[in-house]
């Protein structure tokens, strides 16, 4: 599930696969997103429980699991990329309409248009952007999150909720120099729980994407 999710943020299926959400009245997880179920089972590998939803077990969590699995098993096929040059991009097994328990939701964040990557250049990414965890993390009340620019660039880094929605902005393209930055993140009025930290980074004289990623983080009072 997690390549999937992987596959789809970069575009190789197609996207959003991590904003379709449950519709099973009665689940413990109803209404949640399929990153949601993901971070859920992040979570539980690390701390041995579900913190945010007490009455779910870990069976429930490895039955929706193997059924999501399940729903969207079916044969492979791929579309014109334009040859090997262009890249190889998978087609869907199946409309999300043909899943009766699966929907897509319209009151969650949109997902960020990705640029086209070569998979083969991916391991160099690191070394050019990267956000790191957060520190300390598990935190209360503040944490610290530190990213590397390779370059002079509008950086806006913003929190968002399990439920997907936008809780906190830490920075709104505002200007970062290269090297090691940070902006920390004071959640005294917040609820224990899970959140993600998204940062977007974006040239500064045409404001193209440069870089994106998602991490979360545990808030524990």
């Amino acid at each position: 599930m997690k390549a999937n999710l992987g596959m789809s943020k970069y575009g190789q299926i197609p996207v959003g696969l991590d904003l379709v959400a449950i519709n099973l009245p009665g689940n413990p997880f109803n209404g949640k997103t399929i990153g949601q179920v993901v971070a859920y089972a992040d979570t539980f590998l690390t701390w041995h429980r579900l913190l945010s939803i007490p009455t779910a077990t870990a069976a429930d969590l490895a039955t929706l699991i193997a059924d999501l699995n399940c729903s969207f098993a079916g044969p492979i096929d791929t579309l014109d990329g334009g040859g090997f040059a262009g890249g190889v991009h998978f087609t869907g097994v199946k409309p999300i309409s043909e899943v009766s328990w699966l929907y897509r939701p319209t009151s969650v964040i949109p997902p960020v248009a990705q640029p086209t990557l070569d998979f083969n250049t991916l391991a160099e990414v690191p070394e050019k952007f990267e956000l790191r965890q957060n520190y300390p993390n598990p935190f209360n009340p503040t944490t610290t999150i530190e990213f590397n620019l390779a370059e002079d660039a509008l950086v806006t880094v913003k929190i968002f909720n399990l439920l997907g929605q936008e809780v906190a902005i830490l920075a709104d393209h505002q200007e970062f120099t290269e090297g090691a930055n940070d902006v920390e993140f004071n959640a005294s009025s917040m609820a224990s729980g899970v959140y993600f930290y998204r940062i977007l980074v974006s040239d500064i004289a045409t404001g193209a994407m440069k870089f994106h990623e998602v991490k979360k983080m545990m808030l524990i009072k």
